[in-house]
């Protein structure tokens, strides 16, 4: 069964979701899926994986980041890594109040951005107990595709990027500098629960030796998927994309 629901996050803007839960009753076992850099809730990453993930009892959550998406909030001001790092805390705190949740059996999931930000979000809340982490970078903007572009951001004070969801948007250089301050792979040593990184061995946006670094910095238990002919947009690639839901799937259904 399919809900859309509004969030507040901590400064009262309301976070866009979805929400995939069996039709049974009782209580369910929970991902919390991140969408990446430029991404959204309705993208085939997360749709085609909640659908998934409900086939074995699953329920999952999906969101837009405040300033994007159907989301509320400006992009130029609340588009920073810090605030989606928030707004993931109070999504989580607020699935944890509904009734028809598991809080025992929570995990969460995320590529490229948002595979950072599940790394973060289970080093702050030891009680979840499988994380999902898809070519997330060590530091942002240094061996990254946008790390090539940081000297021309200073300069502008923004780049232009396109979005599929929103158009061309200007990126501020001001959300450089602020996620420049996570250093992914710090909070990856501190996650006590089940990990499993993946990444693509043809990504040309994230350096697949960004998320190498990540899972060898990363505390046990953890694996590590590296898959031939996966780029950073591999949802494009239904061959591919099945295979790494499959993968996801499987890693969740003995993890939580």
């Amino acid at each position: 069964m399919q809900e859309k629901v509004f969030i507040p996050n901590k400064t009262g803007l309301k976070l866009a979701a979805i929400i995939e839960k069996p039709k049974s009753k009782g209580k369910f076992p929970f991902v919390i899926l991140l969408h990446g850099f430029k991404g959204y809730k309705e993208e085939p990453t997360y749709s085609k994986l909640a659908n998934e993930l409900l086939k074995i009892g699953i329920g999952s959550i999906r969101f837009d980041a405040s300033g994007f998406g159907e989301s509320e909030g400006d992009f130029q001001k609340e588009y920073r890594l810090t605030n989606y790092v928030s707004d993931t805390e109070a999504v989580y705190q607020w699935l944890l109040e509904q009734r028809y949740v598991d809080e025992d059996r929570m995990g969460v999931m995320g590529q490229s951005m948002g595979g950072a930000l599940a790394i973060i979000l289970a080093s702050k809340f030891p009680e979840i107990k499988a994380v999902v982490s898809i070519s997330p970078p060590d530091i942002f903007a240094t061996r990254d595709d946008f790390g090539k572009r940081l000297n021309e951001w200073k300069e502008k004070g923004y780049i232009e990027i396109d979005s599929s969801r929103m158009g061309k948007l200007k990126v501020p250089y001001e959300y450089a500098l602020d996620a420049k301050k996570y250093d992914i792979r710090a909070y990856a040593k501190k996650v006590k629960a089940s990990k499993m990184f993946i990444l693509g061995l043809a990504d040309i946006t994230i350096d697949p030796g960004q998320t190498r670094d990540v899972f060898r910095a990363a505390a046990e238990p953890k694996e590590l998927l590296e898959i031939k002919g996966m780029d950073h947009f591999y949802k494009n690639d239904r061959e591919i994309l099945d295979k790494v839901n499959k993968y996801i799937v499987e890693f969740f259904k003995k993890s939580i």
